[in-house]
């Protein structure tokens, strides 16, 4: 016999979510490894290549070019790429994930009041309706939900200026948080660097934090 907080996520919108974030999770580490076989099997070619060269042609430099700009498109451009794309796709997670819990629970109780009907936009509408609405106990000083609001600014910047810093409306609030966080970093003052340790972070903190307001919603189950 299924207990009743199983009940919740067969019912509820959790376990299409927990599923999906695992998902994605594995998706990550399954592409991030490619990059780095990719890396490594570079600098090995890059290692019998330039010393084929230094017996030919001393002060050969053709190589090392080749070889830079071969580094530079996987790890500036493709990676970069991809987890920009990451970044923003761990984004929709949340934000869809949040506004099928404030349907689900509009449902499950019977409220008059709809998603729709609260002013305001994205994770923060969703927040205010299940906290207001829904009643429920929003974690909003959990660490969790402060790291995914700066996540909110940071895939905003990608969306809206793609990864440039400086063209975001509040550049100064932004660089104050990229260097406050681990995982990103500026380059040349203002374009966006992600590592794989912040994407890593932040299924983390989706997970938790759906945790979390499982057990907000429903306290006793």
């Amino acid at each position: 016999m299924k207990s009743k907080k199983k009940d919740w996520f067969y019912q509820g919108p959790f376990p299409h979510l927990i599923g999906a974030i695992g998902e994605y999770r594995d998706y990550l580490i399954e592409i991030e490894g490619k990059f780095a076989k990719d890396l490594d099997a570079l600098e090995k070619r890059y290692k019998i290549d330039s010393k084929k060269a230094a017996k030919l042609l001393p002060q050969d430099e053709d190589t090392t070019w080749y070889y830079a700009d071969e580094l530079y498109r996987i790890d500036r451009v493709f990676r970069r790429s991809f987890r920009y794309s990451a970044l923003v796709t761990i984004h929709a997670l949340l934000e869809t994930s949040m506004n099928s819990m404030c349907m689900f629970l509009q449902k499950k109780h019977n409220i008059g009041v709809g998603l729709q009907d609260i002013k305001g936009e994205g994770i923060e509408r969703a927040r205010l309706y299940l906290s207001k609405v829904c009643g429920i106990k929003f974690p909003e000083t959990s660490h969790e939900w402060q790291e995914l609001q700066k996540l909110n600014q940071v895939r905003n910047c990608i969306v809206h200026t793609n990864g440039d810093i400086s063209l975001v409306i509040s550049p100064k609030k932004l660089k104050m948080i990229v260097q406050n966080t681990h995982g990103l970093e500026i380059e040349a003052e203002r374009y966006l660097i992600i590592d794989n340790s912040y994407l890593t972070a932040a299924i983390s903190w989706l997970r938790s934090l759906f945790l979390e307001l499982h057990d907000a919603a429903l306290p006793n189950q």
